[in-house]
């Protein structure tokens, strides 16, 4: 976001920050889409990076469903929360049903804007 005054990039606030992690050549087309990507590959490595992240206060993170075994702790400890937002990438492996979707959706912002419901 630019500074309509100066013309400087501004951070984004703490609360707008979205991530999506996963392989490299997954998840670089979100960069296009104005989204904060992190390249990793499965590993226990995952489990880190996404403390840093949450530390950091990103609240909503996509992932690819391969980091599912490793995001699975957290996801379980922060399930209660509304942030931080855990979203699998659908992929041609898994599929993502409306349901599940509207559910994430509305725990992430707080109402059920697929069924206008809040």
């Amino acid at each position: 976001m630019l500074d309509s005054e100066t013309n400087q990039e501004q951070p984004k606030a703490a609360h707008d920050r979205i991530a999506v992690i996963g392989e490299r050549d997954t998840i670089l087309p979100f960069r296009a889409l104005g989204l904060e990507i992190v390249p990793i590959h499965p590993s226990q490595e995952v489990t880190g990076l996404v403390e840093k992240l949450l530390k950091e206060r990103v609240r909503v993170i996509f992932f690819t469903p391969d980091l599912f075994p490793f995001l699975r702790p957290i996801m379980e400890r922060t399930r209660k929360s509304p942030v931080p937002c855990f979203i699998a990438l659908p992929t041609a492996k898994v599929e993502m049903t409306i349901e599940r979707l509207r559910k994430l959706v509305a725990k992430a912002i707080g109402a059920d804007l697929l069924f206008n419901k809040t």
